[in-house]
């Protein structure tokens, strides 16, 4: 059964309602304005955003799909993993400080000494 959603005009509080087709409802009333005021107070529904994953078809002969955008998603990941672990130190012994620093694979200390980059959030 799909949820709607009701927002209450005074308090604005939002709150979610199963819908069934066989059972003809009106509008809940608010639960917090009749908890802390007593008054019974009718809902408004709101139209809200569908909460469902997006496919795309990855290989239409073997019947694949993949939700949009993951590949694009998991190759950023890969992208972070691999300059986040150890292939940094291969970079850094091969490549010169200044090219290493500028590539932001060493970070400068407070004091000014270079040290490896520990996690993507030293940039």
């Amino acid at each position: 059964m799909p949820l709607r959603l009701y927002k209450c005009p005074e308090c604005s509080h939002e709150q979610r309602k199963m819908y069934r087709r066989d059972v003809v409802t009106l509008s809940p009333y608010c639960e917090r304005c009749y908890v802390l005021d007593e008054i019974m107070i009718r809902t408004k529904r709101v139209i809200g955003a569908p909460q469902a994953k997006f496919m795309e078809k990855v290989d239409a002969n073997k019947n694949k799909s993949n939700l949009v955008g993951q590949q694009k998603m998991l190759l950023e990941r890969s992208r972070e993993h691999t300059r986040d672990s150890e292939a940094a130190d291969d970079l850094i012994q091969t490549n010169e400080v200044e090219v290493a620093t500028k590539n932001s694979w060493l970070v400068k200390n407070s004091d000014g000494s270079l040290r490896k980059r520990k996690k993507i959030d030293d940039i």
